[in-house]
């Protein structure tokens, strides 16, 4: 019987993880979708300038519109805020992210908020 409740987790674990979803930007509102159209939530508050979803689909990255970044997963649960105040976009380079900012510097982070280098 264990077994078998351990099969239906890995099954309905990889369903969930194969899942096809895109994040659009609806007016100042970060919506994410499944690629069927249907509306999943809402990410972030009403002050979205930009958004992107990294390849696994479990991060989120919104730029506000006073300059910060934030870090969310796909559950909309803010993880961190990343870089300074200063940001015009965010975007995922694999696992990796760039942060163009005011002054037109290019930063390249990690997760966890570690700058690995400017530009």
């Amino acid at each position: 019987m264990r077994t078998l409740f351990t099969l239906l987790f890995i099954l309905l674990t990889s369903y969930t993880q194969s899942q096809n979803i895109f994040i659009r930007l609806n007016g100042n509102k970060a919506e994410l979708r499944q690629t069927s159209g249907n509306l999943i939530r809402y990410i972030g508050n009403n002050d979205v300038v930009f958004c992107d979803i990294n390849n696994e689909q479990n991060y989120i990255l919104i730029t506000t519109t006073s300059g910060k970044v934030e870090l969310r997963s796909s559950n909309n649960n803010l993880i961190r805020y990343i870089g300074n105040n200063n940001i015009i976009n965010a975007r995922w380079s694999g696992n990796e992210i760039i942060l163009k900012t005011k002054s037109g510097k290019i930063e390249i982070r990690t997760v966890n908020n570690n700058l690995i280098r400017i530009i």
